[in-house]
């Protein structure tokens, strides 16, 4: 989640998941120019995502406008209006593009799509098309409301002669309360002028709040209307393509039905960009390559499973047997080779004669004793 100076949080949420950001930046206002915070994240192929957009307390305007690009398409403002300055948090969730066609409303969620790609340069979206491919940008303004309730329920900055909206206090309910924090209403765009011919809007039928639609009909199935942002394929140079790793681009999904807002109204931008928020998506692959993100943990080596049984190749036993009598018959070679050096050596060494003493013949006396000797 990027988290600015002054107090609000922006996070892209892929899956469900707040996606992990790299590389994060943080570049303070000067000159005149807004605070922007920076990251890369990474995106998958087939994924939906929303923007999340949080205010922890920034307090010094109560009408804040929310600006979403994507690959540099301008999506619906969307507004906030506070009314207690104590309690100023609030939360925003931008999942898709929201259209009305009469009294239905419908959203087509964002989702990464693969670009296509071609080795023809001359066959290739231009450049300037596709200058801000891969974006994801959010920026906060203080903003104004324009209808005929805002002449009646709101404040004019003009007649109090502030040259902030603070004092703006923020719509009615219909029971003529004014709530904390309320989220717009219906479709909100940019103030232009409608021509005489074109009807108004009619909202003031009662809001159909029950869960079961009608079929959908003829009308439904028609092409996007003409305030649906134009996000369309691209397709790019092959050379371009790999030197940024711009694999993939926003689409939007199929559409869903939803709860129509009650109200359409107009807003004006009453000041400068307060903060801006940029998150550049690529694939992982290329953000460890370009070392943004952490190159990926090598698998720990798989230990060998008990249960496996390994089957022993025949040839293989009957070398290790043929090897055994080998060496059995070695070491009977040896040993008569031993004996037969033993047997000649004997037979070479020469006889050792002995000489025998002659027999002595002892005869006993009476009182003394006569030594014979037999020579």
């Amino acid at each position: 989640m990027l988290d600015s100076t002054g107090n609000f949080q922006v996070s892209v949420v892929i899956g469900g998941t707040n996606a992990e950001e790299y590389t994060v930046e943080n570049i303070p206002a000067h000159d005149r120019q807004p605070e922007m915070n920076s990251c890369y994240i990474a995106s998958r192929t087939g994924e939906n995502f929303s923007i999340d957009i949080e205010n922890k307390g920034y307090t010094r305007h109560r009408q804040l406008c929310i600006d979403v690009r994507v690959d540099g398409v301008k999506c619906p403002t969307r507004t906030w209006f506070v009314k207690n300055p104590d309690e100023p948090e609030w939360h925003d969730s931008v999942q898709g593009i929201d259209t009305r066609r009469d009294a239905r409303a419908r959203r087509r969620p964002f989702e990464f799509s693969a670009v296509k790609s071609t080795d023809e340069e001359a066959q290739a979206t231009s450049e300037l098309q596709t200058a801000s491919l891969g974006l994801i940008e959010v920026a906060v303004y203080p903003g104004r409301r324009l209808d005929a309730q805002s002449d009646s329920d709101f404040s004019s900055d003009t007649e109090s002669g502030s040259d902030s909206d603070s004092d703006y206090p923020g719509p009615k309910t219909a029971a003529g309360t004014q709530p904390k924090t309320r989220e717009y209403s219906g479709q909100l765009r940019e103030r232009r002028e409608r021509p005489e011919s074109e009807p108004e809007d009619d909202d003031s039928q009662p809001e159909d709040d029950s869960e079961s639609d009608p079929e959908p009909n003829e009308s439904d199935s028609d092409d996007a209307p003409d305030d649906e942002p134009a996000i369309r394929p691209v397709t790019l140079y092959e050379q371009r393509k790999k030197t940024l790793g711009l694999t993939q681009q926003v689409a939007l999904g199929e559409a869903v039905r939803i709860r129509a807002h009650s109200e359409e109204f107009s807003v004006v931008r009453a000041g400068p960009d307060l903060v801006r928020f940029c998150f550049r998506y690529r694939c992982l692959s290329f953000l460890q390559a370009q070392n943004h993100a952490p190159a990926p943990t090598p698998p720990p080596p798989e230990s060998p499973s008990s249960d496996i049984v390994e089957v022993e190749d025949p040839d293989a036993r009957k070398i290790r047997e043929l090897q055994a009598e080998l060496r059995a018959l070695e070491a009977r070679v040896s040993a008569k080779k031993r004996t037969k050096e033993e047997q000649g050596d004997a037979e070479k060494s020469p006889k050792k004669r002995v000489k025998r003493e002659k027999a002595r013949t002892f005869v006993p006396a009476s009182s003394e004793v006569i030594v014979i000797d037999s020579d």
